[in-house]
């Protein structure tokens, strides 16, 4: 029986689970039943199987719990002992047949106490292709039917969170968390003894496992899948009693999630202004439908994959309306995936949220009368939301892809994503900068659709200090710094920008008496574009010290004519004395900012946080401190000019045909 909070839980269940479980219940009443669970630790598959054992009365299985127990010399199997220690603490995989001839007496146990078996939940086996053939030699042995195997999929990040919180008893090998709480709290309910934090469930122990499931547990699934009678995937990167919620559902209707019904028809190469990309066609063999994908690279066997899906918006991707911010999110999404090197856009021609394109120009219409995005749909008798996602997994194993980076703002469309088979490792996040168009529009995603859309302006205090180190990076190792970037835990991709920076000072002098900076920045999406962010800050040196540098700094930002600005600083008797103009890729966790600028002359990473932030990326990027540069993008032109005995010039610009680059 679930215990304590776990009750409570349970009690929650909306009366239609409570349909759905009657249902199972009359389904398998005479059935023996296998149900199996796939997922990496962290996924939530224990915590399910307890709620399937509670509310179904199905039996559970784990080969987790029974290996615990070896571990800590407990159970009926502790004389295993010596040989589950070696291979665990090794990280190797047992020998043929050892798992398997455990489990087999554990569902032999089952069957011998139990005549009415309603189900059998087995988790944490198979990991392995071996032991998948394994499981149908005990699924015949047994006179079993296996039928239904379950893969959840979920986030890095999720996984993460939830390993960090949960404890369990090295005694008995019950693991407790914030669903399956215990009845004291922080002490085991059947030992009585003090919880703790598993061994392997740290973090540098988690990121082996996490790929030892990516590499051998999927394809175990997969095998499987062709015997089993049923197969579906669910999103776990839900709620505990979402994610239920989604498993009795599917439970309730068989499926086997493993049909194609999207096929390859036509392929070509096509040069953009963006790179040079595959472009495939994909058709639907029931109603022929088609939509597209953009590939860069070659993708087969690929995990962590850049992929943007793209529902089309006529008016933002081609007639680039400031209604929306479509048309930047797809240019930001092409230029990413080009500069990564590899990766994919999904164009699925589903305009206007899956509306069709005549009525969202009715709905924009009405959006001129003051109703929002969501208000306009509904008014015209029709839902903010039709799209679906159905081909995306269809594509990813056509193109061999084993799990994506996928680039979005939605949660939603992750939701349903995992639910229909991707494997989403990591999100990369689109930062776009809001015109005064499309400001209410990006509002009403957030708050109504609830969009993760980050912060373009964030406060800072009047007087920060941050702290910030520099790597001057040669062009041919830019590839591989981008691949380490992507890795970093909890990592967003914030968008790529032109950016031109101009120095500016009085005819005083003020600012170089003081070692400060009076800094113009405009930002934009391209070059030549005339409304810009423009970023105007002062900025004054405290110290350098071991390549880390302190500054003050104040900063305003605000969109504005660049010209006309430009004629206010003269006015005020501000002459620009440098400028340098710069591609900037920026990247973000929770607690750092990197930035790789693409310069004139080269390439320069930047990373800024507090110096234990610092010091852990520099450890992922595998760089030292010791090779960082202490000074500025323009001391490092001036330190290039002189070792290539050229006079260096007060503006950094790309026209510079004359300009010296970077080893």
């Amino acid at each position: 029986m679930l215990q304590g909070d776990e009750q409570e839980l349970t009690s929650m269940i909306p009366l239609t689970i409570l349909y759905c479980i009657v249902f199972m219940e009359t389904k398998n009443k005479k059935s023996k039943n296998l149900y199996i669970l796939f997922g990496p630790p962290g996924s939530g598959k224990s915590t399910q199987a307890l709620l399937l054992q509670e509310k179904l009365e199905w039996h559970y299985i784990s080969w987790g719990k029974i290996s615990r127990e070896i571990m800590n010399k407990y159970g009926v199997y502790k004389d295993c002992y010596k040989i589950v220690k070696k291979l665990t603490e090794e990280n190797k995989p047992f020998p043929p047949g050892f798992i398997a001839n455990i489990l087999n007496e554990e569902i032999k146990k089952i069957l011998k106490l139990k005549k009415d078996i309603k189900g059998i939940i087995l988790d944490g086996f198979p990991r392995r292709i071996q032991e998948a053939k394994e499981l149908l030699d005990i699924i015949k042995n047994n006179n079993l039917s296996l039928e239904t195997v379950v893969k959840f999929n979920i986030n890095y990040e999720t996984i993460k969170n939830r390993i960090n919180e949960r404890l369990f008893c090295p005694k008995c090998g019950r693991f407790y968390n914030k669903t399956i709480k215990p009845k004291k709290e922080g002490f085991c309910d059947k030992d009585k003894i003090k919880l703790i934090k598993r061994p392997d469930d740290y973090l540098e122990i988690l990121e082996d496992r996490f790929n030892a499931y990516m590499e051998e547990s999927i394809d175990a699934f997969n095998f499987l899948v062709e015997y089993a009678k049923n197969s579906f995937d669910v999103d776990a990167d839900k709620e505990e009693i979402d994610l239920f919620a989604e498993i009795i559902n599917k439970l309730k209707t068989p499926i086997k999630q493993s049909y194609h019904i999207y096929q390859k028809i036509g392929q070509t190469k096509l040069n953009t202004e963006f790179g040079n990309f595959d472009l495939i066609g994909y058709q639907n063999i029931i109603d022929y439908e088609y939509h597209l994908a953009l590939i860069k690279g070659n993708l087969h066997g690929k995990r962590n994959v850049p992929l943007r899906i793209h529902s089309s918006c006529i008016t933002g991707d081609i007639f680039h309306s400031k209604k929306c911010d479509c048309g930047e999110q797809l240019k930001n999404s092409l230029n990413y995936i080009n500069n990564h090197g590899f990766g994919l856009v999904i164009y699925l021609f589903q305009e206007g949220r899956g509306i069709n394109i005549i009525n969202k120009i009715k709905a924009y219409e009405l959006q001129t009368k003051g109703f929002d995005t969501i208000s306009a749909n509904e008014n015209l008798g029709l839902p903010p939301e039709l799209r679906k996602y159905d081909i995306v997994k269809d594509i990813l194993s056509d193109l061999g892809i084993k799990s994506v980076a996928l680039i979005t703002n939605n949660p939603d469309k992750m939701s349903k994503l995992q639910s229909s088979g991707v494997m989403i490792e990591n999100r990369i996040s689109l930062e776009i900068l809001p015109n005064k168009e499309n400001e209410f529009y990006l509002k009403t995603k957030k708050e109504k659709l609830g969009h993760l859309i980050p912060q373009t302006n964030p406060k800072k205090n009047d007087n920060s200090i941050e702290l910030e180190i520099k790597f001057l990076i040669s062009p041919s190792k830019i590839s591989d710094i981008r691949k380490k970037i992507l890795k970093i835990p909890d990592i967003s991709y914030e968008g790529r920008v032109y950016e031109k920076t101009t120095m500016l000072d009085n005819n005083s002098g003020t600012m170089q008496k003081d070692d400060a900076r009076l800094r113009m920045r405009q930002i934009s999406k391209e070059k030549n574009d005339r409304d810009c962010k423009i970023e105007f800050s002062y900025k004054r040196r405290i110290k350098a010290d071991g390549g880390i540098k302190q500054e003050e700094e104040i900063e305003s930002s605000f969109i504005t004519d660049i010209d006309s600005f430009f004629q206010i600083l003269h006015k005020m008797e501000y002459k620009i004395t440098t400028s340098y103009e710069r591609y900037r890729e920026t990247y973000k966790t929770k607690d750092a900012k990197i930035t790789l600028d693409e310069f004139p002359f080269g390439y320069i990473l930047e990373i800024e946080s507090d110096e234990k932030s610092i010091n852990k990326i520099c450890k992922a990027l595998n760089l030292d401190k010791k090779d960082s540069y202490p000074l500025s993008c323009d001391d490092a032109y001036v330190d290039l000019c002189k070792e290539k005995n050229i006079e260096p010039k007060d503006h950094i610009l790309f026209d510079d045909s004359e300009m010296p680059h970077l080893n």
